[in-house]
């Protein structure tokens, strides 16, 4: 029996990276996780990888940078499992291409600086915004946010 038998988490970001990571190792706990990720066929790899190794899992598919991508989200979770317990928000911006237009704020457009912040910084809002109703509901849980970032070139003047 693991920690976390019987508890519900969801793993935002958790097609690949430290996201998949994160939902193996709490699913090896024994909590029932929600995959959940814009690219939602990754996503249903790790949920079924999970799945194979004996555990419980399902994938949601969403765009947490829109409320209602989050509200969708927690409700399919309650509705699937009854609760949630544990929100790992791991969701951000990490494909190269994308990032690579984000080196120098002289040079960035402003899409760029609005998309990173509805995916990195929004949508972990919301997803708390929901979540945390449900938790309160259930006697309490726990949130982890994530926030990573790369090193700035430096300049001289």
């Amino acid at each position: 029996m693991g920690r976390l038998e019987g508890r519900v988490a969801v793993v935002t970001g958790g097609a690949g990276g430290i996201g998949a990571a994160t939902a193996r190792a709490l699913a090896r706990e024994g909590a029932s996780v929600a995959v959940v990720d814009i690219d939602g066929p990754r996503a249903e790899e790790v949920a079924e990888a999970i799945r194979a190794s004996g555990s419980t899992a399902i994938t949601v598919h969403a765009d947490l940078a829109e409320e209602v991508g989050a509200s969708r989200t927690v409700r399919e979770v309650v509705d699937r499992f009854g609760r949630i317990d544990i929100l790992h928000n791991n969701a951000a911006l990490t494909e190269s291409d994308f990032l690579s237009r984000d080196t120098q704020v002289t040079d960035l457009p402003l899409e760029v600086w609005e998309r990173s912040m509805s995916v990195n910084l929004r949508s972990q809002m919301l997803m708390c915004k929901h979540v945390v109703p449900e938790m309160v509901t259930c006697g309490g849980g726990s949130i982890i946010n994530m926030s990573s970032g790369a090193s700035l070139k430096s300049f001289s003047g």
